[in-house]
């Protein structure tokens, strides 16, 4: 919860292109994991 309300209030400063990027990222970092 605590981590969520972190990224919400950092993401109201961030560019949109920038969060979908991070996102991208992450879920590449997920399917690293996951193999």
């Amino acid at each position: 919860m605590v981590h969520r309300n972190a990224f919400q209030k950092k993401s109201q400063k961030t560019p949109a292109k920038e969060i979908e990027t991070a996102k991208i990222r992450l879920r590449r970092m997920l399917m690293e994991v996951v193999r």
